[in-house]
């Protein structure tokens, strides 16, 4: 193929493409490089630093955990705080360093360098753990540790996605939300449903943000809102007599992601759907029927249900 000029209108419109989860940033970079001309493969030497990016990261998170085990009770909170602190520190650093000045940046933000993008992701993401673990250290080990904790992380981990989105980074905003969902549900006095209520709503602000085209991979983020909906609405299982609200918010978020992807044809809101119709007409089956009905009879509803689902999905393809 003989070599074009690639124009800042293809490169918008393979960004676009990325962002909406229709492409991942490498096989971006694949389209970009057949169309302009370049078959030049990424050099063995960068996977071999990404390799190298994920170990050294995975090896930080592994010494925080030997050091809760081993040392953690000879600390005193302030040597914790600090620990915790430098740690978040350490990775932020070694993100920053990696993503190299401001054309290093906007390279990585325009998709031309998918190993360096997942590995700064990665440390962008273990920084908001570890800052959450250190604020939630110095606030107590009570549940306001949990609700600060989970609120410090998550602004963290959301600064980090904001400057350079990555799947990982949504994970880990994902991640440091319900905590902080776990710190407010603790703080909650009442029936269990209203547990339910905020991860429902924070769930469905995901989901909103990624519609919105705020949280690339668009994919990726209603993924991350329709579980945490999904999760929310199976919370009043918890508790005794509130097992029908939990059927009904579960049914209704099925449903919600459903119909969403019947409008927006994202395969991700459709496996949330069957996903939560499969969980929960068995559930309210055995409920309601007072466990009369065999663990194999609901092995065979729940695959029904599996199927039609299916098959309404296959038949809605087969027409786009």
């Amino acid at each position: 193929m003989a070599e074009r000029e690639w124009s800042e209108a293809d490169e918008d419109a393979l960004r676009r493409l990325v962002d909406d989860g229709t492409l991942q940033a490498d096989q971006a970079d694949a389209v970009r490089r057949a169309l302009t001309g370049d078959q030049a493969t990424p050099a063995p030497r960068n996977q071999l630093f990404e390799v190298l990016g994920y170990v050294g990261a995975g090896l930080v998170l592994a010494g925080i955990v030997l050091l809760v085990g081993s040392s953690w009770d000879e600390l005193s909170r302030g040597g914790r705080v600090g620990l915790l602190s430098s740690v978040a520190a350490l990775l932020i650093g070694a993100g920053l360093g990696i993503a190299g000045q401001r054309a290093g940046w906007q390279e990585l933000r325009a998709g031309r360098a998918p190993v360096r993008r997942r590995v700064v992701g990665t440390c962008f993401g273990l920084a908001g753990g570890a800052a959450g673990f250190a604020a939630g250290v110095a606030a107590g080990v009570d549940n306001p540790g949990l609700l600060v904790g989970g609120l410090v992380g998550l602004a963290v981990c959301l600064a980090g996605f904001v400057a350079l989105p990555t799947a990982l980074g949504l994970f880990a905003a994902a991640a440091m939300s319900v905590i902080t969902l776990t710190g407010i549900a603790d703080e909650i006095d009442g029936p269990p449903y209203r547990m339910a209520a905020p991860f429902i709503v924070v769930g469905a602000a995901w989901a909103g943000a990624a519609l919105a085209g705020w949280l690339p991979p668009r994919a990726t983020g209603l993924g991350v809102g329709s579980a945490i909906a999904l999760i929310g609405a199976q919370l009043p299982l918890f508790a005794s007599g509130t097992e029908n609200w939990a059927y009904a918010a579960t049914l209704v978020v099925a449903l919600t992601c459903l119909a969403g992807y019947l409008r927006d044809r994202t395969l991700i809101l459709l496996v949330a759907g069957v996903v939560g119709v499969t969980i929960v007409v068995p559930e309210a089956v055995s409920d309601w029927s007072d466990g009369r009905v065999s663990g194999a009879a609901l092995v065979v509803i729940a695959g029904a249900v599996l199927l039609l689902t299916g098959g309404l999905g296959l038949r809605l393809r087969k027409s786009s």
